[in-house]
């Protein structure tokens, strides 16, 4: 009797560290997996990596988001920009201009040599010349006196619509007082010529 007590004492010890030991294997493997964030690895790519998610820079997708705002806005500038030739175009229509069909070559010179104002360049033309209709010298709107004869519209708005831009319009900074003092002669009316660019500036 008494070997049996000590063999059931025995097999309910070994019982008891077998759940023991089950009881800890449970426990380590069914709790949550903790990471533990090294400071000098970075995490981000191995947590947010998907194998199939395609994954996009963020330079590229900027540099995308500026791209079309800049052609949006050279899309807003040229739209601009014809809408001026037009209303050029549109006076010289009106007024039966010889220079019908130059307002872009006109407006393009004035960008190209300083750019000042368009519209005190045309000014200055109708008021010199009525838009072209009855120039001082053959093919010379806006009365220029440079001793040169020019052998048509095209040479001739090429030439001088940059020289007047350079030394008169781009210097005075639109100005027509300023202008005036420069471009006018001894003999002429300054008063009425300011008042007779701005008329035609604004009909533009």
């Amino acid at each position: 009797m008494k070997i049996y007590n000590i063999k059931k004492g025995f097999y309910i010890i070994i019982g008891l560290l077998s759940l023991l030991v089950l009881t800890i294997i449970f426990y380590k493997y069914s709790e949550p997996q903790r990471i533990t964030f090294n400071p000098n690895v970075s995490h981000i790519s191995s947590l947010a990596y998907h194998p199939t998610q395609e994954f996009i820079a963020i330079d590229p997708v900027n540099d995308g988001i500026n791209r079309l705002k800049i052609e949006q806005k050279q899309k807003i500038a040229e739209k601009q920009r014809q809408e001026k030739i037009d209303r050029i175009e549109a006076l010289f229509s009106a007024r039966n201009s010889p220079m019908q069909g130059y307002g872009e070559l006109i407006f393009r010179r004035v960008e190209e040599c300083g750019g000042g104002d368009y519209k005190v360049l045309i000014g200055i033309a109708g008021n010199e010349s009525g838009l072209g209709r009855v120039p001082y010298k053959l093919y010379n709107p806006y009365g220029y006196l440079d001793g040169k004869q020019y052998s048509g519209w095209e040479e001739s708005l090429d030439f001088l619509s940059c020289v007047i831009t350079q030394r008169f319009i781009v210097p005075c900074e639109n100005d027509l007082t300023c202008i005036i003092n420069r471009y006018a002669g001894p003999s002429d009316d300054k008063s009425q010529w300011i008042r007779n660019v701005t008329y035609f500036i604004n009909q533009l």
